[in-house]
């Protein structure tokens, strides 16, 4: 009885469980309402201009947040293949 889904001896990084898709869509249904929601309660609770355009990041500010949590990703995949 085997859970792999994908991959093989040849391809390990392609190996997950049957349930792993499911977990990371609910992951990203969730994260992303939260989003909405919590923008919305702190711009309503938020009187003060300087506060609004703080929950507003610019888009360089947005592209390293997403450069680091892309080298965090891959940096834990190389650590789990050393060992």
């Amino acid at each position: 009885f085997s859970l792999i889904l994908w991959g093989n001896e040849v391809y390990p990084a392609l190996t997950t469980t049957w349930w792993v898709p499911e977990l990371f869509g609910l992951a990203g249904f969730l994260i992303g309402w939260l989003y909405i929601l919590l923008d919305a309660i702190l711009e309503q609770n938020s009187d003060d201009t300087s506060r609004r355009v703080a929950l507003k990041p610019s888009v360089p500010k947005i592209l390293v947040g997403i450069s680091f949590f892309t080298l965090q990703y891959w940096l834990s995949g190389v650590l789990v293949q050393g060992g």
